[in-house]
């Protein structure tokens, strides 16, 4: 499955940089899907879809396991017990686009609030607008 999901402009920097292995979410899709486009989002973002990063598995956070995935999460441990429950998605790799995406690119009007799933067209349409992307 792939799907387009909306992070925060710092987290996403984490995430290309490699300091990032979990995103973290309230609801996951159904389908465990392991193509998730980035739209970046949030204060000097550049409000479209910059990379993409697989994914390997998602994790139930349990209380017991807050310090071990807030360190590879990017966030304080207060932070993610204060979001919980929530679901961790593990990045095994990511790209970042040459060309930041727009949504309009792929005949969307809004970003998802959280995450959406995208079709193969308009996956493949991503991959060659911001192709040149940078594997980190």
């Amino acid at each position: 499955m792939n799907i387009l999901i909306s992070i925060k402009k710092e987290y996403a920097d984490m995430i290309f940089a490699g300091t990032k292995m979990w995103e973290f979410r309230k609801r996951v899709p159904k389908d465990r899907g392991n193509k998730f486009c980035i739209y970046e989002c949030g204060r000097g973002s550049a409000h479209a879809i910059v990379g993409t990063f697989l994914s390997d598995g998602l994790c139930c956070v349990s209380e017991e396991d807050v310090p071990y995935f807030a360190a590879g999460g990017g966030i304080s441990e207060e932070a993610l017990r204060a979001y919980m429950p929530c679901t961790a998605i593990l990045v095994s790799t990511s790209w970042r686009y040459d060309t930041p995406v727009a949504l309009e690119h792929i005949g969307l009007t809004r970003p998802p609030q959280s995450w959406q799933q995208l079709d193969i067209r308009q996956v493949q349409s991503i991959i060659r607008k911001g192709r040149g992307a940078v594997q980190s």
